[in-house]
C-alpha cells in the first residue's frame, strides 16, 4: 500500500488567475489614490499661489519682514488678510482685495479672543467655530461663525459680525438654513 499521495498536476501548472484579480485590484486601487493626490496638490497649488500673490500685493503696500498668518475672507468678494511684522517689529494686518490694498496697525483693533469673549458674554452656550478677519460693505469686520441656540432654542450655525476698530457687533447675525 502506498502512503504518499501523488497530485493530479504540478503545483506550478495550476491556474494563478487569482493572483492576476488580486494585483488588477491593487494597480487599480494605487492609481486612483495616485490621482486623488494629484488633484488635491493640484488645487492647493493653486490656492498657494494667490496667497503668494497677495503677499507680494501686501509687500508692495508696507514691506513685512514676516507673515505669521493669511485668512482667506469670501462674502461678497475675497479679501487676503495677511498678519505680519514690519521692520520696526509692529504687528500689521494688509486686507488685500482685488482692487485696493489696506494697512492697519493690528493695535488699532481689537482682536480674536476680544471678538470671541463679545459672542461668549452673549450666548455662554455657543460654540465658536471660526473667526477671521475680513472686509464687508466696505467696513473692516471680523466675521464669527458660530453654533448656538436660536430664539427658538434651536442649534443653528450663525454668522456674527463685529467691527475690527472697536469690537462692536454690527447687526444681530445672520443664521444658516437648519438642514
Amino acid at each position: 500500500m502506498d502512503l504518499h499521495m501523488t497530485r493530479s498536476r504540478p503545483r506550478r501548472d495550476r491556474n494563478p488567475r487569482w493572483r492576476w484579480v488580486v494585483s488588477g485590484v491593487l494597480l487599480a486601487l494605487v492609481m486612483v489614490i495616485s490621482l486623488l493626490v494629484y488633484f488635491l496638490n493640484s488645487v492647493n497649488r493653486e490656492e498657494d499661489a494667490k496667497e503668494a500673490a497677495a503677499i507680494q500685493r501686501a509687500n508692495e503696500a508696507i514691506q513685512l519682514v514676516s507673515v505669521d498668518e493669511v485668512d482667506k475672507f469670501v462674502w461678497y468678494d475675497t479679501t487676503y488678510v495677511i498678519h505680519g511684522k514690519d521692520a520696526s517689529n509692529t504687528d500689521q494686518i494688509v486686507w488685500v482685495g482685488k482692487e485696493k490694498v489696506d494697512v492697519k496697525r493690528a493695535a488699532d483693533g481689537v482682536d480674536k479672543a476680544y471678538i470671541a469673549n463679545q459672542i461668549l458674554t452673549s450666548y455662554p452656550d455657543a460654540e465658536i467655530k471660526q473667526i477671521k478677519p475680513g472686509i464687508k460693505d466696505r467696513v473692516f469686520v471680523y466675521q464669527a461663525f458660530v453654533y448656538r441656540k436660536d430664539e427658538e432654542g434651536t442649534n443653528r450655525h450663525f454668522y456674527h459680525f463685529f467691527r475690527f476698530d472697536n469690537g462692536q457687533r454690527i447687526g444681530e447675525g445672520s443664521p444658516m438654513p437648519n438642514q
